[in-house]
């Protein structure tokens, strides 16, 4: 994890419906960037935004590396990137 970010837009309830959003919103050459979200499931109303980035990393090697192509490939399929 390279960085992560969170704002928090409105009070959240004990037993609010709820409905959580994640997903990659840009592929880099060693990075994921993803967004997050927390709304309300009858209104839309938005409680909480945040983002993060994410670096490919070899723990073995204790190095970041390039985002290896099964895994790229998968995440834009899912994603529609």
């Amino acid at each position: 994890l390279a960085e992560a970010t969170v704002t928090f837009r409105a009070p959240l309830q004990y037993g609010a419906d709820v409905w959580v959003g994640a997903g990659v919103t840009r592929l880099g050459n060693k990075s994921i960037h993803m967004a997050y979200s927390l709304e309300d499931r009858e209104s839309g109303k938005t409680f909480t935004e945040g983002s993060a980035v994410i670096v490919a990393f070899d723990y073995r090697n204790q190095e970041t590396i390039t985002i290896p192509d099964p895994w790229r490939a998968a995440i834009a399929q899912f994603e529609g990137l």
